[in-house]
């Protein structure tokens, strides 16, 4: 059953040429139109993620023929698959934060200028919700259409999972243009490519995403709030917890997710006239 579902996989995915070109495309029109539109403001850096992101992945899906369910694997997933989903989105992002940006910052440490930059792009009378939208929904859309739905679905056949979990992880940092945010980038791309491939849904991997950068505004916005700043003086219990949450979420997937549960397939011999 698993050799006929991968079999199945290979088949209604993108080729990884299609994948590789389209994230080509995609990269150099990021910094020659996207930069500057990012540049504008919120609605710039959300008109450049659907238009030069989602936009060149879904024309070539449909372009090959392939219904988006399957070319992508927008598939449904179940409630424990998602819930896990959530709680690795909802505490991934702090273990990076706890342990990981600390030493991005001693090898190559944010300029003040960038980091006001990137905080004047947020007008302070925004609401929440549409911040939300902008900030979290919209890159959990239209990042992982690409970075997961295509590339990494697409490298399975020609480089294993393992290596396509890595090369879209490293297209997804590259994909950000910045080096002061390369490494976590990285790593939450391994958790994302992991993810969505264990599960067979890109949607397990939008919802991670979604959750991950709605925790990171949602805290920029409470910044002086009291919970905010209790669990800024309390990083190691907070970090605990969230290590806690975070385990807890990738065992829901890996009960939920059938390649994770019963391991990989054992080798047998098929009919040649047998289909996947």
């Amino acid at each position: 059953m698993l050799l006929r579902d991968e079999c199945a996989v290979r088949r209604k995915a993108l080729s990884a040429g299609d994948a590789l070109a389209v994230f080509a495309v995609s990269s150099v029109l990021m910094v020659i139109i996207g930069v500057p539109m990012q540049a504008t403001g919120l609605g710039g850096v959300a008109a450049s993620e659907w238009l030069l992101l989602a936009l060149p992945t879904l024309l070539l899906a449909r372009a090959r023929g392939a219904g988006l369910a399957d070319s992508l694997a927008l598939k449904r997933i179940g409630a424990r698959t998602a819930t896990g989903a959530l709680l690795i989105g909802a505490s991934a992002w702090y273990v990076l934060v706890w342990l990981v940006v600390p030493l991005q910052e001693r090898i190559a440490p944010t300029p003040p200028e960038l980091r006001e930059a990137l905080e004047a792009l947020v007008p302070a009378g925004m609401s929440l919700p549409l911040l939300i939208l902008i900030v979290a929904l919209t890159p959990a859309i239209c990042e992982e259409l690409l970075c997961r739905g295509a590339i990494a679905r697409s490298l399975v056949g020609a480089i294993g999972p393992a290596g396509a979990v890595v090369v879209s992880a490293l297209l997804f940092a590259m994909l950000h243009l910045s080096i002061y945010r390369f490494v976590p980038t990285l790593l939450l791309g391994l958790v994302l490519g992991a993810t969505a491939l264990a599960t067979g849904s890109t949607l397990t991997s939008m919802i991670i995403h979604l959750m991950n950068n709605a925790a990171i505004v949602t805290v920029h916005r409470y910044a002086g709030s009291t919970t905010v700043t209790w669990a800024s003086n309390h990083g190691t219990v907070v970090g605990i917890m969230a290590l806690g949450m975070l385990g807890i979420g990738l065992w829901l997937l890996r009960i939920s997710a059938p390649s994770l549960r019963d391991g990989p397939p054992t080798p047998r011999s098929e009919s040649p006239s047998r289909e996947f």
